[in-house]
């Protein structure tokens, strides 16, 4: 079995082929273009380079490290087969824990004590979650999504929003603590969501439809003092609609683990605003070996034929 990998940190390439060895003992693991390519009956990738596949001619399927495929998606010379997003466990919880954090940033003040600090005011911020707990609202509801989804449900007032409904449909408890909504952006139901919730999380892939999303259309929707956490896509951001949105008071605040260009440049107006947390593409980390382990339990399914469950789809374009 020979596996082409491919990072755009290179130094991951000896941590990742030890770990495939271990688990997979059959594998050889080549550094792509170093490697034969004409051997590689399987890819493992992020962010690959545009022709990467072309002379893959004995591909089975397309390993991607993490959730985001649009790199993949994107491609013109993209070979028909499996494209798997590797999402395990460890990425799941990583992800959970910084919504998790920053959720609990929001309903403790801190965003606004920081705001006090930089203009040296020493007081209790006026912060209307101390009196009632937030409502979140999640934006989409896939592997990650549904995760963060079912972990908060027991401690919070949660809504989450799906933009293509399927066979995974959340119950609605007792009392009405949390509900499922469905559609497009232009739809009611999103309107409503938006509206109801106090700190909207988006968790939603790139495609067409969903590129710019996070716009002035959306930011009405919601109501004044929204907090937003982007686990999603830059991609995802309007960003002169994001920062009249805080000027305006519309948003609270934001913090943003992505963004359309990483890094931003050196002036761009997000490093210096104080409604905005930025972070370096930190919230999806993943233990390597338990990566492999959903690795070689996926190559498996696919010599068998059977589905994968974390598989992308090129006509929904993730």
């Amino acid at each position: 079995m020979h596996i082409a990998f491919y990072d755009t940190n290179p130094d991951s390439f000896d941590v990742w082929k030890t770990a495939i060895q271990k688990q997979i003992p059959d594998a050889t693991v080549e550094l792509y273009p170093k490697g034969n390519s004409l051997r590689a009956g399987y890819a493992l990738v992020w962010n690959p380079p545009e022709d990467m596949f072309r002379y893959m001619p004995n591909l089975r399927a397309i390993f991607n490290m993490g959730a985001g495929v649009e790199s993949i998606m994107q491609m013109k010379s993209l070979p028909n087969v499996p494209i798997v997003r590797l999402i395990d466990n460890s990425l799941k919880r990583s992800m959970f824990d910084y919504v998790d954090y920053h959720i609990t940033k929001y309903k403790m003040g801190f965003d606004l004590c920081k705001m006090q600090q930089r203009q040296h005011t020493f007081k209790v911020p006026s912060n209307p979650f101390v009196d009632r707990d937030p409502i979140i609202g999640i934006i989409g509801l896939g592997q990650i999504g549904r995760y963060i989804f079912d972990q908060l449900k027991e401690k919070h007032r949660i809504f989450g929003f799906k933009r293509t409904p399927d066979q995974y449909q959340y119950p609605i408890p007792l009392l009405g603590r949390n509900k499922f909504y469905s559609g497009g952006f232009d739809g009611q139901e999103f309107q409503q969501f938006c509206a109801v919730s106090d700190i909207i999380v988006n968790v939603l892939p790139l495609t067409p439809e969903t590129n710019r999303f996070l716009n002035k259309e959306t930011f009405s929707y919601m109501k004044d003092g929204t907090c937003l956490i982007n686990i999603g896509r830059g991609e995802h951001v309007v960003n002169q609609d994001l920062l009249e949105a805080c000027w305006s008071g519309k948003l609270r605040h934001c913090t943003l683990d992505v963004t359309d260009r990483e890094p931003l440049h050196y002036g761009h107006r997000f490093w210096n605003s104080m409604w905005i947390d930025l972070t370096p593409h930190i919230a999806g980390r993943y233990d390597v070996d338990s990566m492999v382990h959903e690795l070689a339990l996926n190559i498996e399914y696919i010599k068998d034929d059977d589905d994968v469950e974390t598989q992308s789809y090129h006509e929904r374009g993730y």
